[in-house]
């Protein structure tokens, strides 16, 4: 089921893949010793790239990184970009969208700890 993920990921259907893996965690939580946890992780990031910032139309970096609260401090944003990168490093993730998701988090790390200096 994770082949047909990656090659919904691969069509940019990022929901779809996200979905799919989810069904594979479900039919078989332990598979690939973690290896559904790491792709539904890079899936999640990719499709919340994917929601706008309702003020600027921008990339909401929050949900990126899975952050509610919007005035979250400094610290809780380095803790959920940690929490991410060992979820969706590339050197660690086989999926396809491992790369991509790693640039996503970097970037919403950069984005919202120069918001959080301001």
């Amino acid at each position: 089921m994770l082949g047909v993920a990656e090659e919904q990921f691969l069509g940019k259907r990022f929901r779809a893949a996200y979905d799919t893996a989810m069904v594979a965690k479900t039919l078989d939580p332990f598979f690939g010793d973690g290896c559904i946890e790491k792709h539904l992780a890079v899936y999640r990031v990719h499709t919340s790239s994917l929601s706008k910032n309702s003020l600027t139309g921008d990339t909401d970096w929050h949900c990126v990184l899975g952050i509610k609260d919007r005035r979250a401090a400094r610290r809780e944003i380095i803790l959920r970009f940690c929490r991410n990168l060992k979820l969706v490093h590339p050197d660690y993730n086989p999926s396809s969208a491992a790369r991509g998701a790693y640039e996503l988090i970097s970037n919403a790390l950069m984005a919202l700890i120069e918001i959080s200096v301001m």
